[in-house]
């Protein structure tokens, strides 16, 4: 039985008990006028139910707030996405590690093209094919026989005399693949920079040439610390 059907059952009784008061002490005018205004009442709520406000109104739900932006979001699926890859490879090659091929890999996952990734030693330095769909990783293809790539020789600044250029081009040349590696681990904790500090630089005056030939590699937002290092933002 609904609140509404409840309440006009109350009114009834209280209807009925109040003529039978007013029976009991003869007073009949007031017997006729009850009769006659509770029976009212009561025909409207049986015949019209429609007329009668809601007795109970549902509370109005609030928005949940959105606590992620954009940002965030695509942050939590590049996460995914490396750590499926990485189950992915395991299967096959236990000890194995991997680096993306190219650091603009997150424009490949953004328009859902295939990206490619490169096993270390462990792997056999295996060249495997990231399928993307929706944003997500669908696939992960080990290509097998594939030839290894020959890429062309990186030309060496025309000046033989700039030796800062001629330093920054040598030091980027031996740790890009490393800096790619690391690039890996931060987005998979959840970071969005790097500082490579003082020590592991050459020296300070190479370090602008150093940020050249790092943009010419993929990574656009480096800022030079001074005294301290390179700073790499990682979209």
């Amino acid at each position: 039985m609904s609140d509404y059907q409840k309440r006009t059952r109350d009114i009834a009784i209280v209807l009925g008990v109040s003529c039978l008061v007013l029976y009991m002490f003869r007073l009949w005018p007031l017997v006729l006028v009850v009769l006659l205004v509770g029976g009212g009442v009561l025909l409207k709520r049986v015949l019209c139910p429609k007329n009668v406000a809601q007795e109970k109104q549902e509370p109005m739900q609030q928005p949940i707030p959105n606590i992620y932006d954009d940002q965030d979001v695509l942050d939590k699926k590049y996460e995914f996405a490396i750590e499926k890859i990485s189950c992915l490879i395991e299967k096959e090659y236990p000890n194995a590690k991997w680096i993306w091929e190219s650091v603009n890999w997150k424009e490949f996952f953004q328009k859902d093209e295939d990206v490619y990734i490169r096993l270390n030693k462990d792997g056999d330095y295996k060249r495997a094919r990231i399928t993307i769909q929706d944003g997500f990783v669908s696939n992960v293809e080990i290509l097998v026989d594939e030839q290894p790539i020959e890429e062309a020789p990186k030309q060496l600044p025309a000046n033989s005399q700039d030796q800062s250029a001629r330093t920054a081009f040598e030091w980027v040349e031996e740790h890009l693949l490393e800096l790619n590696e690391r690039c890996n681990e931060i987005i998979g904790q959840g970071k969005n920079e790097i500082v490579l500090s003082a020590s592991e630089l050459p020296d300070e005056k190479c370090w602008e040439d150093i940020c050249k030939e790092l943009i010419k590699a993929g990574l656009e937002q480096i800022n030079i610390l001074p005294n301290e290092g390179i700073q790499i933002l990682l979209k």
